[in-house]
């Protein structure tokens, strides 16, 4: 059945499972499963709501006015309920009755609505929104659906008779059960760091720092990794935005063909994570970061990798890692940000992400000095 399914309606059961943790539940509802359908304006159960005149905003409104809410935190085991399983199954089965070859986001929205002791078709009840109503809704427009499907609900090219090209199944859809406790929160860890990047697929660099935050350490190299326990240990006090600067540099040094890790290459990725603390004290001290990218592209070293070899941290970049440690305990810090690294980068003066950054005129004490008011300034907001 899962094939069937569009892009959007797959991403329906992706969201459902998002809101369920977000109200702190690991059920998953079919007041979720609403919940999911209305994220946009421009998806198709909002559309279908304006044709029949009921604002979705409203209904979303008042179903989070009736929805449980618990207090755990995300977990990885997501479950759905019966009545979310129901609709479901029922969506499948409308789909076939209404001679669809897919099932899309339409279907599970009159799968939600005739699941009746569902809270999502309790609400939907209110504004006056029965099975028949989308039944007769979804005939009218199935000829004009089939023939132009908007491109967030476009099937898939794949098909049934070509198994190897399905698109592979959410993370969070397969069953936890298929992997050990550690190969699943890799995944999930994956998944995340792909869409916090905004990559349109997980990859095999997502997999890496997602093994890089989950591995266990034992003061041994992890094989998974390539770490000792002291770096995975490190690599866990990493905020996302400084995980993305690392992402970034192996991005930037796979680009001129390198395959290590230099501090050119991290300097580059806290200049493409210019939004953030490092971002934002490089601005006050008058640095550039159009200026710092063409200084380090300029004068960095052109390689011949190729992408998608291992990457590893030079002996200099490694170095400022540490001093970036170091600046976290000076700082009074529990974390590794996108400051500290920057402060790492300054510190080393040798390097040619040093040597740039003081060509611009940013030294330690300004930094250092901007890194801390900065803190002081979150902490009293």
């Amino acid at each position: 059945m899962w094939h069937r399914f569009t892009d959007g309606a797959r991403r329906v059961i992706f969201y459902a499972q998002e809101e369920a943790a977000a109200l702190g539940t690991h059920l998953v509802g079919t007041e979720h499963l609403l919940l999911a359908m209305l994220r946009r304006d421009g998806d198709v159960v909002p559309g279908l709501l304006r044709s029949m005149d009921v604002p979705w905003e409203a209904v979303r409104s008042e179903l989070l006015l009736h929805v449980s809410r618990g207090t755990s935190q995300q977990q990885f085991d997501m479950a759905l309920t019966p009545s979310a399983k129901r609709a479901i199954d029922v969506a499948h089965e409308c789909s076939s009755n209404l001679q669809s070859n897919y099932i899309g986001s339409e279907h599970l929205f009159l799968g939600v609505v005739l699941v009746e002791d569902g809270l999502a078709a309790r609400v939907l009840a209110r504004f006056g929104v029965s099975a028949d109503r989308v039944r007769d809704l979804l005939v009218e427009t199935r000829n004009a659906r089939t023939r132009d499907v908007p491109e967030s609900e476009q099937l898939s090219s794949t098909h049934e008779t070509d198994p190897e090209r399905l698109p592979p199944h959410p993370a969070r859809i397969i069953s936890q059960t298929e992997f050990g406790a550690r190969a699943w929160r890799v995944i999930e860890a994956a998944i995340g760091y792909a869409r916090s990047l905004d990559a349109g697929r997980v990859e095999v660099e997502h997999l890496k720092m997602a093994m890089m935050g989950n591995v266990r350490t034992d003061g041994i190299c992890d094989p998974e990794t390539g770490l000792s326990g002291d770096q995975v240990d490190r690599w866990r006090l990493f905020t996302e935005r400084a995980r993305r600067v690392v992402f970034f540099a192996q991005e930037e040094a796979a680009r001129v063909g390198e395959n290590y890790l230099g501090t050119e290459h991290l300097l580059l990725g806290l200049v493409r994570e210019s939004d953030s603390t490092a971002g934002r004290i490089l601005l006050r001290l008058g640095a550039d970061m159009g200026r710092i990218s063409a200084e380090v592209k300029e004068q960095a070293n052109r390689g011949h990798g190729s992408l998608g070899q291992g990457f590893k941290l030079t002996p200099r970049a490694e170095r400022v890692i540490n001093m970036a440690t170091e600046e976290v305990r000076q700082l009074n810090n529990n974390y590794i940000g996108t400051e500290h690294l920057l402060l790492g980068l300054i510190r080393d003066g040798d390097s040619l992400a040093a040597r740039v950054l003081a060509k611009l005129g940013v030294d330690l004490e300004r930094a250092r000095r901007a890194a801390s008011e900065m803190q002081d300034g979150n902490s009293q907001k």
